[in-house]
């Protein structure tokens, strides 16, 4: 699996430190601004042990922040791998190709996409999606699960190596993006438009940086305006997704499962319209609701989960073998008797590791969240690596994902890549 090594010849280029620093200049205020919200929001969550909790989320922040630190310090690794950089982002983009069409044929029932009444009704078109997916699992899903860890190098690979890839691998990988982003808008979801926005701005940068690819003035600024334009019509469209989706906490101003309404004489919702009202209403949820469930959590008892409770995709295989009672174990499904919901709502990522961890663990696999990030994205920066490029995006989507979920290992196909590209990372990383 692993060729000899060689030492490259070619010195690194040299990197500051505020280069070194860029993903957590933009972490660290975002689950700050998350925990503000939980704190001093729109939504008022009743927590019994504020103390606790806040203590916690103060610890965990911090651990994978030292983590991260620790991992950005010293040289990038350069891979030792059998496989050049150019083959793998081939493989990658030749099986996205040949995957995307089947893919939007079975997750959306058609490949005729109706992307403007999905976008005018995006509520509608999440109902038609979810009821065409329950009825059972498609082929194609399994081949994505044999072939999650070539699939998840597509878009970082082909976006960090732009300039060495050819023309046709070009508009394959664009096709491959801008598919999976329709698909994602007709069947009334946000999650591809939000990790295609995280993760294209860090990689291109990553790329810049390393010498990869140099962008210049004039491209640099035009992907500071397609970033802006990206996040704008993002964040119209979920605010869209959010008054036509059927019980929408945001729509009607009532949240159920913590039994208290909308402030809407704060100070975001005030003398606002009520398209702005119902936006803000919904990223506030989104961004907060599982700090909520972090609280009751943190209130029961640790039951161990030895090692499936992490993700939701593993305990149910597990659930198949062992039977049901399985299910009711990790922190999310057990704290359900306070109207909690484990499969529906979100429990940001603490509950979901400490499953399996206790939360006193989860502290410490904080801290190597925060390493492994940190080393990424340090290999990303030495522009050796390509393996390095694909675990950075890995983990900016976790850590991006921490106030929601353990997002990279919930679905089969996150599952197994995250898994294999880590390991396969770290036995050919080489400094």
């Amino acid at each position: 699996m692993v060729a000899h090594v060689k030492r490259p010849r070619s010195a690194a280029p040299p990197l500051q430190s505020r280069a070194r620093l860029v993903p957590v200049m933009f972490a660290i205020p975002f689950l700050a601004l998350s925990v503000a919200l939980f704190a001093f929001g729109p939504w008022p969550y009743k927590i019994r042990n504020p103390e606790l909790t806040y203590g916690f989320l103060g610890a965990a922040n911090l651990a994978w922040l030292l983590g991260y630190v620790g991992g950005v310090r010293g040289t990038p690794g350069f891979y030792g791998g059998s496989y050049s950089a150019e083959r793998l982002t081939a493989w990658s983009i030749g099986v996205s190709v040949v995957l995307i069409i089947p893919t939007i044929w079975f997750r959306a029932g058609t490949l005729a996409l109706d992307l403007v009444a999905s976008i005018e009704n995006p509520g509608e078109a999440y109902l038609r999606s979810r009821a065409a997916r329950s009825r059972s699992i498609p082929f194609v899903e399994h081949v994505r699960l044999l072939f999650g860890p070539v699939l998840v190098m597509m878009l970082p690979l082909s976006t960090y190596y732009w300039r060495r890839i050819g023309t046709l691998a070009r508009f394959g990988a664009v096709g491959v993006i801008a598919g999976t982003c329709a698909l994602y808008v007709a069947i009334g979801t946000n999650k591809a438009l939000a990790d295609t926005l995280v993760l294209l701005p860090f990689v291109l940068l990553g790329g810049h940086i390393s010498r990869v690819h140099r962008l210049s003035f004039g491209r640099r600024t035009l992907v500071i305006l397609a970033a802006i334009t990206g996040a704008l019509a993002f964040l119209l469209f979920f605010g869209q997704t959010q008054s036509t989706r059927l019980g929408s906490s945001a729509s009607v101003g009532y949240f159920p499962a913590i039994g208290a309404g909308a402030d809407y004489t704060h100070v975001l919702l005030r003398d606002r319209s009520t398209e702005w009202q119902i936006a803000v209403l919904g990223v506030s949820s989104y961004l907060t609701q599982g700090y909520y469930a972090l609280s009751l959590s943190l209130g029961e008892p640790w039951v161990p989960t030895f090692g499936m409770g992490h993700s939701l995709f593993l305990i149910h295989q597990v659930a198949d073998v062992l039977g049901d009672w399985v299910l009711a174990l990790p922190y999310p499904m057990r704290i359900e008797k306070y109207g909690w919901n484990g499969h529906r709502l979100w429990s940001s990522i603490y509950p979901w590791i400490a499953s399996d961890v206790s939360f006193p663990g989860t502290i410490v696999v904080m801290y190597f969240v925060g390493r492994f990030w940190g080393q990424s994205w340090l290999d990303t920066l030495g522009g050796r690596n390509p393996l390095g490029v694909v675990m950075f995006a890995q983990f900016t989507i976790m850590v991006f994902y921490i106030p929601a979920n353990n997002q990279v290992l919930q679905s089969p196909e996150g599952f197994f890549a995250f898994w294999i590209t880590l390991v396969w990372w770290r036995l050919t990383r080489y400094r």
